[in-house]
């Protein structure tokens, strides 16, 4: 008996659609034609082709906008967005009641926005700087993809032992708790917007490829030797956990509120000596941007003794390509907003310090942004891991640097025509 023959993937066939599409006066027509010749069947064929994009396809009779409608609406909102002016919900309803005279509600934009999420992002494009968007940073970026791709042909590691780590301050801005980038000591724009909000903290995470936190540090501004010539140790005294879920924290004190190069090392003197200790024989590999101070030699050669591997992003790239800096760092600024006007009411009620409130709020905000999903999400977006190099580069040409405040295009799509 002779076995049946196996058919083509319907995938293989889509293409070829494509090009019959202008030879036929019907869909309909090409679709047979093409499903003859690829030896598929129509239905599979056509279904694919939609759900490929080719089709708007059957509308149901409760949507309030027909297919050409959302497709200009959404033309419409990635038109704002390439001209850094992303709309918010209640611009959106506004043009879908001028143009079509629909009165939607917010909950249906939200929705329509979602339901775009290939497209459409609720984050607002903001202008690079130069050194940002130069042709240097992408041949930065291909350098580094080239000598990533040697490295782990030569080691394996997986996905619990590839980390990220990045160090953001958490200021009270306004009578808000938000969060601000530690820069480099010669930027002194920066710095001194940095010294106009009161300091809470400064946070340095390590997250893990897999979803987890390995521990996170407080760095906390405190002043040493005023008055007197006894020196001063640096040392992280751990906090209670207030469950056995959460991941170690540990705190530390210097002057300026941050790291500098000798305090980094002291702290990824324990990481390596706790993952040495979870993970005997095992190494790790960990990503982190071009911040002088992580870029300590001794720092290195140290990890390097302990089977730790420090692999830098390159310059001027972190943005797009550090996981901590996508979703993690945008979900704790959004929950630390709305804890620390918690915690500010709290404080005034009970009588307690603001400055403890603040801190507990940055411990829940922590909690709450750092989940497994949103972590894992952001590896595989960066493209960090697993890696590819291919769309490492093509985020660097697409590259755009986002807040979460409104509609904006998170993917480059083919403008439609807008009617």
């Amino acid at each position: 008996m002779t076995p049946p023959r196996a058919r083509k993937p319907v995938s293989d066939a889509l293409p070829l659609l494509e090009a019959a599409l202008p030879d036929h006066p019907s869909v309909c027509a090409s679709v047979a034609a093409v499903a003859a010749e690829a030896d598929v069947s129509e239905a599979a064929l056509l279904k694919a082709w939609q759900r490929a994009g080719g089709d708007a396809g059957p509308r149901h009779g409760n949507h309030l906008l027909t297919s050409d409608q959302d497709e200009a609406l959404l033309a419409v909102v990635q038109a704002f967005s390439t001209n850094n002016f992303a709309l918010s919900s209640m611009q959106i309803a506004e043009v879908v009641h001028r143009r079509w005279g629909v009165a939607v509600s917010l909950r249906w934009v939200r929705k329509s926005v979602d339901s775009h999420r290939q497209w459409l992002g609720w984050r607002a494009c903001k202008a690079l700087e130069d050194k940002r968007a130069g042709a240097q940073v992408i041949e930065d970026v291909q350098g580094f993809c080239e000598q990533l791709s040697i490295f782990l042909d030569e080691h394996s590691f997986r996905s619990d032992a590839v980390f990220n780590y990045d160090e953001t301050g958490v200021v009270l801005q306004g009578g808000r708790l938000t969060t601000q980038r530690v820069e480099a000591r010669g930027k002194d724009r920066p710095n001194v917007m940095f010294t106009r909000n009161n300091t809470v903290a400064s946070l340095l995470a390590f997250i893990a490829a897999n979803g987890t936190v390995f521990f996170s540090v407080y760095v906390h501004k405190g002043k040493f030797n005023e008055g007197e010539s006894a020196d001063v140790s640096f040392t992280l005294e751990k906090a209670p956990p207030a469950s056995r879920r959460e991941w170690p924290r540990f705190s530390c004190w210097t002057e300026t509120g941050y790291l500098s190069a000798d305090t980094f090392g002291k702290v990824m003197d324990p990481f390596a000596e706790e993952w040495g200790i979870r993970n005997p024989g095992r190494e790790a590999l960990l990503f982190g941007d071009q911040l002088g101070s992580h870029k300590n030699v001794k720092t290195i050669e140290a990890a390097l003794l302990k089977g730790v591997f420090l692999f830098f992003l390159a310059a001027n790239s972190s943005h797009i390509s550090q996981p901590l800096d996508e979703v993690p760092l945008a979900s704790y600024k959004k929950w630390a907003v709305g804890c620390g006007e918690q915690a500010t009411f709290d404080s005034m009620v009970t009588g307690t310090l603001a400055r403890d409130s603040l801190f507990a709020a940055a411990f829940t905000a922590e909690r709450r942004a750092f989940t497994p999903a949103n972590i894992r999400g952001s590896f595989r977006r960066c493209a960090l891991w697993p890696f590819d190099p291919v769309t490492v580069t093509r985020r660097c040409r697409d590259q755009r640097v986002c807040s979460p405040t409104a509609a904006s295009c998170s993917r480059r799509r083919p403008p439609q025509q807008v009617r």
